[in-house]
């Protein structure tokens, strides 16, 4: 008998959400079909000022799916009432990850061998300019950071930058950040070699401080890390981003937020066909330690459907 209920229950928020439909086409009939100038209200992410004002949310499918369901159940149940931090991620497209992998299929042994060059030459100076282990080892670090990161890292990006940006993924502050953790990866793998050549150095020994980096700086291990980083990289958060909007409508005035489903293209400008009104809250910024997580809370206002 539940089940049954339950179903009733659903079919009810079918019709009514079909009957609301049903209504904003007979609207539309009666009024928009005679106007000859394009409706006002366009589909857009980010204003004149660059502020973000729309979240693209084909970009978390999972997210996307409870927003349907959401609709379907005519938002009596809260399957998206609050969006934590972490929980909702982009993941590098698979199109622009394939991409990628072509990229680094291209990288050649003189290339990671021209590379460990430059490396050792940068450890070989930090151990003659410097006296203490510890200084040493700092400066042959950050020497060794600044290489993998120029010689490297920012030519594998350079190609990367447009299109995240057309993906509504990143800007180059993005790519920044990402070059950044990529090299530290790099590093991190080549940390304990260079603390043991710098202590060969030290107590005045000779190493053959290339052949000790081969071992784990190698094209083999390059391929590796590479597409082990692109594979799991998040480039999105759906908290981060609602967050960002919520902060920019207290900048702007009189802004609200809707969400938008389906739209139709127009001359290269894209129009919702309905969309419905929800607020944005900031529930909570406790630390995790609390045992909460920062969140941002979804209201929505159940006022039918309405058109763009």
């Amino acid at each position: 008998m539940n089940k049954v209920s339950g179903e009733n229950q659903n079919s009810k928020h079918g019709l009514t959400f079909i009957r609301e439909v049903v209504k904003y086409f007979m609207d539309f009939l009666e009024t928009d079909f005679h106007k000859r100038r394009n409706p006002k209200r366009t589909v857009k992410f980010r204003n004149d000022s660059n502020l973000l004002i729309g979240v693209d949310l084909s970009k978390y499918p999972k997210f996307k799916k409870l927003v349907y369901e959401a609709i379907h159940q005519g938002f009596h149940k809260s399957t998206i009432s609050r969006i934590q931090r972490g929980v909702y991620r982009a993941n590098i497209p698979a199109d622009l990850l394939q991409l990628t992998k072509l990229q680094c299929q291209r990288l050649t042994e003189q290339q990671t061998d021209k590379l460990l060059d430059i490396i050792t030459e940068g450890i070989i100076k930090a151990t003659l300019d410097k006296k203490e282990y510890d200084r040493i080892l700092i400066t042959a670090l950050e020497s060794t950071q600044t290489i993998i990161k120029s010689e490297l890292v920012h030519p594998f990006f350079m190609f990367l930058e447009k299109p995240l940006q057309n993906l509504s993924l990143g800007d180059e502050n993005t790519v920044y950040l990402m070059e950044d953790e990529l090299a530290n990866i790099f590093c991190k793998s080549l940390e304990d070699k260079i603390a043991d050549v710098v202590r060969l150095f030290i107590i005045g020994e000779k190493p053959d401080t290339k052949r000790e980096l081969t071992s784990v700086f190698n094209l083999e291990e390059v391929k590796h890390n590479i597409d082990e980083f692109f594979e799991s990289y998040q480039v999105k958060d759906l908290y981060a981003e609602l967050y960002e909007i919520y902060r920019n409508k207290n900048i702007l005035d009189k802004q609200d937020t809707y969400l938008y489903f389906y739209d139709i293209t127009f001359q290269k400008t894209k129009y919702p066909i309905f969309y419905i009104p929800f607020n944005i809250d900031k529930e909570t910024d406790l630390p995790p330690s609390n045992g909460t997580s920062s969140c941002v809370r979804l209201a929505i206002k159940k006022e039918g459907v309405s058109d763009g």
